[in-house]
């Protein structure tokens, strides 16, 4: 199995109706890290002063975690593919990993 590469949140701890803008990090890209993507939140108003600020809400969260999924989903589909073409078999460590893999996207996604 090949390692994934390993991309973070930040700020890590962001939750929806926060004034941020998120960013995906590959912190194996370079010194510092790659930006793999913004997500800069919702244009909202600001009753009290009028003034215009980028919201995060709960979509913003969950496509952030699904984001942050897609460079094990890449990994462990490549190995499946692998494994698949050399063997198959159906008792590989691959599976149990593209189940828990599903599993995760249900939950931060939904079933769809």
């Amino acid at each position: 199995m090949r390692a994934a590469p390993r991309w973070e949140m930040s700020p890590a701890a962001a939750e929806a109706g926060q004034e941020t803008t998120l960013q995906i990090v590959d912190q194996e890209d370079g010194p510092d890290g790659r930006t793999v993507c913004i997500i800069p939140g919702n244009l909202s108003r600001r009753l009290a002063n009028g003034e215009f600020v980028r919201l995060l809400d709960e979509q913003d969260i969950a496509n952030a975690a699904m984001i942050l999924l897609l460079p094990r989903l890449r990994s462990t589909m490549s190995d499946l593919v692998e494994w698949a073409s050399r063997t198959g078999g159906w008792d590989a460590s691959c599976w149990r990993s593209a189940e828990t893999l599903l599993l995760r996207l249900r939950e931060v996604g939904g079933d769809t």
